[in-house]
């Protein structure tokens, strides 16, 4: 956990070149953010109607995390397929 410290607010692993992931992000906690996303959520779309898609609306900048951050394990035949990430 410790390599997320090292990592500005906000940080995600990329989804593409534009959009970020929402699996694994890097937030500084604070108040007057969370008031202003509150906010935010009555005014702003979802791209997906999820929260991924309501937070890549809100936080138009970000910093990029390694890809490997948030790596997804697949399992083939009971094997795990290190090759495969999101």
């Amino acid at each position: 956990m410790d390599i997320f410290f090292a990592y500005p607010q906000l940080s995600a692993s990329p989804n593409d070149k534009v959009l970020f992931n929402s699996g694994i992000m890097v937030i500084e906690p604070s108040r007057c953010l969370f008031e202003d996303m509150m906010a935010k959520s009555k005014k702003l779309r979802s791209y997906n109607g999820g929260d991924q898609g309501f937070l890549n609306e809100v936080f138009t900048w970000w910093h990029w995390l390694p890809v490997t951050l948030n790596y997804l394990k697949i399992f083939n035949n009971g094997e795990e397929n290190p090759d495969h990430q999101m």
